[in-house]
C-alpha cells in the first residue's frame, strides 16, 4: 500500500470515527501535520475520497467532509429497503443457531451501548447488525452493496439532534426482527425489517 492509499484509508477513518464531522473544512496543512506527512499525499487522498462521495470540493473554498442531502437520503434509503428485505428474507429462511448466536452477541452490545452516551460506536454496531443479517443471506453481492450504502449513510450525517429514545425504540425493533428470524418467519421478519428502515429514514431525514 502506497502513501496516497495510506493517508486515504486514516481519513476515512477519521470520518468514521468522527473525528472529521459532516460539513468540516478540512485543510491540508492541519491534516498533513495531524498524520505527520507532508500535503501532497493529503491532497491525493482527498481526491480519492471526493471520488467515493465521502468529502467534497467546493470552487474557491476547498474541501469539506460530504453531509447527507434529503434528496440523497431518499434514494439511499429506497435502495437499502429493497436490498436488506431480500437478505432477511434469505436470512431467515438460511439460519443456523451459530448465526443467530453472533446476531444475538451483536443485539446484547447495542443494547448495552444505548445505556452510554450517544456517539459514532452505537451506530458501528447497528451496522454490524444489520450486515450480519446481510451475511446470513449467503448472497455476497447483496452483502457488499448493502455495505456501501450503509455507510454512506452513516457517514454523511451528523449524530447532533437524533432522539436519544430513538436507541430504546431501535432495541425493540431489532428485537422483532431477531424473533422472526429465530422462528424462521421471512414474511414477519421482512414486515419488521421494513418498518424499522422507515423509521431510521424518518429520524435521518428530520435532522436534515
Amino acid at each position: 500500500m502506497n502513501l496516497d492509499q495510506q493517508v486515504y484509508e486514516l481519513l476515512r477513518e477519521m470520518i468514521f470515527r468522527y473525528e472529521l464531522i459532516p460539513g468540516q473544512k478540512l485543510l491540508y496543512q492541519d491534516l498533513a501535520d495531524r498524520l505527520e506527512v507532508s500535503r501532497t499525499p493529503v491532497k491525493n487522498a482527498l481526491n480519492f475520497l471526493e471520488k467515493d462521495g465521502l468529502v467534497k470540493l467546493l470552487p474557491n473554498k476547498g474541501f469539506y467532509v460530504a453531509e447527507l442531502s434529503i434528496e440523497e437520503a431518499e434514494e439511499l434509503f429506497s435502495l437499502r429497503l429493497i436490498l436488506e428485505t431480500e437478505a432477511v428474507k434469505l436470512a431467515a429462511r438460511k439460519c443456523t443457531d451459530s448465526d443467530y448466536a453472533e446476531l444475538l452477541e451483536i443485539q446484547k452490545r447495542y443494547e448495552n451501548a444505548i445505556e452510554q452516551e450517544l456517539n459514532r460506536g452505537r451506530f458501528l454496531i447497528d451496522r454490524d447488525f444489520h450486515l450480519q443479517i446481510a451475511m446470513m443471506s449467503g448472497n455476497k453481492a447483496l452483502y457488499k452493496h448493502l455495505k456501501q450504502v450503509i455507510e454512506i449513510v452513516f457517514l454523511k450525517h451528523r449524530i447532533e439532534g437524533l432522539s436519544k429514545k430513538r436507541g430504546h425504540e431501535v432495541r425493540k425493533e431489532h428485537r422483532s426482527i431477531l424473533e422472526h428470524i429465530k422462528n424462521k418467519d421471512e414474511t414477519g421478519a421482512v414486515q419488521s425489517l421494513t418498518y424499522h428502515i422507515q423509521r431510521h429514514r424518518e429520524n435521518v431525514e428530520s435532522i436534515l
